[in-house]
């Protein structure tokens, strides 16, 4: 007779040769779900960045529109719409836009995207040494557990894609920097991550860890060499985001945050009494980074129809609970080091941050900034983990997603008819 423990070990085992399978399965059911937003939701006149690649193809800078007509965020200086953001989103979008113009949608770039970061990813972690049969359960954590999906399935907004876009850059960095160690190809990936999302420079602190404890080098010479030719490729990139303050806002320095019409009235009143940073936003931040739980509101006049997930989100405790296992990491301390220092100053510079990244349908989409990071942690604490600890937690990450996934504004109304259609077809097979 096997003991439950034995039965249980031997009913995850005996999951792993389904494992693939049943992730490209899951994969597809969601790519599928992505349906309705990539060929029936709005197109790139919802996205801020298609209209940056519109100006860049027109030769300047400054946004072709006298009167936005959409709500998206917005910047005014002398009498021009600006994008405040960085540029490196509309710079990938400008092929597109070249030929679709407003019309380009976004969501199916994402997707090729995502595809793209699903095979750096893999490399990556076979780069770690990570056995193999824990890399499915890693890329379904990161892609169906995580904030990520909801960014592609919101990425026909700017801000969404950005996160898309500097997510992409940073895998592509840290495969590059386990890989051959190109200081300048580790810098320029930066700096691509950086001109999608700024807070993605403190991702620096590992990638020098990296390229220093990188058995290519030999020397201290050669290490600083390598470090270097890192430091001066993202410079570059540094110089392209001043050049471009400056020509929008006629300083280096100024990002336009100063400058954004801000739709929000909430948003606004924050901006307007604490400004962008402030110790008063660091209670609200941390709770829906840590605290807040999973709920869902319901719609007046009865509060019974529609229920929306919390628009502020769902912390990562309780959205993305396999985080957890990279503190059970073990590694090379200059390694463990810079990316625990990545993390938690990236960490604590959006603690303070006027905003959490609202609107998101769970999680924290702004955690996407260190996430990559993170997921490397995580692939080297799992290996001192209760495996039916970390599948569970994985598993419980993408059913929470779907669930909130299908209960947000097509989903919802979607499931709701077609059980009333199931209704009348049952009664209609009955004779009523």
């Amino acid at each position: 007779m096997l003991s439950t423990a034995t039965t249980r070990a031997r009913f995850w085992q005996g999951t792993d040769k389904y494992l693939k399978p049943c992730l490209f399965i899951l994969l597809g059911l969601l790519v599928l779900q992505t349906l309705p937003l990539t060929a029936f939701g709005p197109g790139g006149a919802n996205n801020i960045h298609v209209y940056q690649a519109l100006a860049f193809l027109q030769g300047h800078v400054y946004l072709p529109f006298s009167e936005p007509g959409i709500n998206f965020d917005i910047a005014l200086h002398n009498g021009h719409y600006q994008c405040p953001f960085p540029p490196f989103p509309a710079i990938v979008l400008l092929p597109f836009v070249a030929l679709f113009g407003e019309s380009t949608r976004v969501v199916p770039i994402s997707l090729a995207l995502t595809a793209l970061n699903i095979i750096v990813l893999t490399h990556l972690l076979q780069k770690l040494s990570v056995e193999s049969r824990f890399i499915p359960w890693l890329l379904a954590a990161f892609f169906l557990g995580s904030p990520y999906w909801g960014l592609v399935r919101g990425s026909a907004t700017g801000s969404y894609f950005a996160n898309i876009v500097a997510a992409t850059s940073l895998f592509l960095a840290l495969n590059e920097a386990f890989g051959k160690a190109r200081g300048v190809l580790v810098g320029l990936f930066l700096g691509m991550a950086f001109l999608s999302r700024q807070l993605s420079l403190y991702t620096a602190i590992f990638l020098s860890a990296i390229l220093w404890e990188h058995p290519r080098f030999n020397t201290t010479k050669e290490r600083l060499g390598g470090l270097l030719a890192f430091g001066t490729a993202f410079g570059l990139a540094v110089g392209v985001y001043l050049t471009f303050n400056w020509l929008r806002f006629d300083h280096p320095l100024d990002t336009g945050y100063s400058k954004w019409i801000l739709t929000d009235p909430f948003m606004a009143e924050r901006w307007k009494q604490f400004g962008s940073f402030h110790p008063v936003y660091f209670f609200h931040n941390f709770v829906y980074m840590f605290i807040q739980g999973f709920h869902l509101e319901f719609s007046s006049p009865m509060y019974l129809n529609k229920p929306q997930v919390d628009p502020f989100g769902t912390s990562l405790t309780f959205a993305s609970p396999f985080v957890f296992f990279a503190f059970r990491a073990r590694w090379k301390k200059i390694l463990l080091w810079g990316a625990w220092l990545s993390v938690g100053l990236c960490l604590l510079h959006m603690l303070f941050y006027f905003s959490n990244g609202w609107v998101q349908e769970n999680g924290q989409r702004y955690s996407m900034d260190f996430f990559p990071v993170l997921m490397l942690l995580v692939a080297q604490g799992i290996k001192n983990v209760d495996s039916t600890i970390w599948k569970v937690a994985i598993v419980y990450s993408v059913g929470l997603n779907l669930l909130s996934f299908s209960l947000i504004s097509y989903g919802y109304d979607f499931y709701y008819k077609m059980l009333l259609w199931g209704k009348a077809t049952l009664m209609w097979a009955r004779g009523g």
